[in-house]
């Protein structure tokens, strides 16, 4: 008797660590379908709102180009860690600087004037 109730135990066991285990792998799954779901309602808006799908991309996969608006590189890039205004004889540039995810071992500034990007540089520091 002492054998049964151990063997049924051992089954209870094994059942329970089955179905945790695929409990995980099911969240897990889920988790990956909702961030891609967000992606690509991110995108959508982002089409409308830009009118263009290329343009949403590169917002998405946080490019720089020339002639992007400040608007775009907010979004792509969030609100600025540190902003400068220069001002100079015949116009004036606004800079943003932001740090790569909060690493002060890289930053990306941009440079913007009338609100338009006009260049940009990214800087890697070594250790």
């Amino acid at each position: 008797m002492g054998h049964a109730y151990l063997l049924w135990i051992g089954l209870a066991l094994v059942f329970v660590i089955v179905l945790l285990t695929w409990l995980g792998y099911y969240k897990g799954q889920h988790r990956v379908q909702v961030q891609e779901a967000f992606k690509q309602e991110r995108k959508t808006i982002l089409e409308r709102k830009f009118g263009d799908g290329q343009i949403a991309q590169s917002i998405i996969d946080q490019d720089v180009w020339k002639g992007a608006t400040l608007e775009m590189m907010v979004e792509a890039f969030g609100y600025p860690d540190a902003e400068e205004e220069r001002v100079y004889k015949e116009t004036k540039q606004l800079v943003y600087k932001y740090i790569k995810n909060n690493q002060p071992r890289q930053r990306t500034v941009i440079f913007f004037e009338h609100y338009i990007v006009v260049g940009w540089r990214i800087y890697k520091e070594k250790r």
